[in-house]
């Protein structure tokens, strides 16, 4: 899933149906989402449907190449030397996503927090 999250599960088309209707029925286009991901990417894919850079394929590239998650539970864009900036495709597709969004900002920090205690308690 897009988020991680803990939201009820839908079939998100990657490719959208509407915009590419050869890739309806297309197994590798249909990713699991929660309906808030999906809702927010509609039928959006840039940068077909409009200007910015081109979403991760999360079937076809390790996302983790592109994000990290900071100490507050922020997904953040890795830094891109080819850009200058941070990577442009992963902003984007927090951006599209709604990725950054507080209720999963909160349960990144919650799980990020549980895992120093476990890591504290083993010491």
């Amino acid at each position: 899933m897009w988020c991680s999250g803990n939201e009820s599960s839908q079939i998100e088309h990657f490719r959208p149906k509407a915009v590419f209707p050869q890739f309806a029925m297309t197994w590798e286009n249909f990713l699991w989402s929660c309906g808030i991901c999906n809702h927010a990417k509609g039928d959006r894919f840039p940068p077909d449907t409009e200007p910015g850079a081109p979403l991760i394929d999360p079937t076809l590239e390790d996302p983790w190449r592109f994000f990290y998650i900071d100490d507050f539970g922020c997904l953040c864009p890795v830094w891109n030397p080819d850009h200058d900036a941070l990577d442009p495709r992963a902003a984007n597709t927090i951006r599209i996503l709604a990725l950054d969004r507080d209720a999963l900002q909160q349960t990144r920090q919650d799980r990020l927090n549980a895992l120093k205690q476990e890591i504290e308690d083993t010491m």
